[in-house]
């Protein structure tokens, strides 16, 4: 199974850092550290208290080659919201 339709395969609207590492191949290490630095070419992270999540839109964009093409706000809630 390729790592696109891992990520396309849930339901969530998002994926852990976890996971993200595991399903980028970047150590967990460097992704905690690119989100406290708010510096993951996925855009924006999401915290929940000490939970820290992506959205899968921006994750599948990510595994799809558009590294580095943040997009505005109100064009990721259109993104959760469909």
């Amino acid at each position: 199974m390729s790592i696109h339709s891992q990520v396309a395969s849930g339901d969530r609207a998002t994926v852990s850092l976890p996971e993200l590492s595991r399903l980028t191949g970047i150590p967990r290490s460097t992704i905690y550290d690119l989100a406290r630095r708010d510096a993951l070419p996925t855009g924006k992270v999401i915290r929940f208290g000490r939970r820290i999540v992506v959205p899968r839109f921006q994750v599948e964009r990510l595994l799809s080659g558009g590294v580095g093409e943040r997009e505005t706000d109100s064009e990721n809630l259109d993104h959760v919201r469909q």
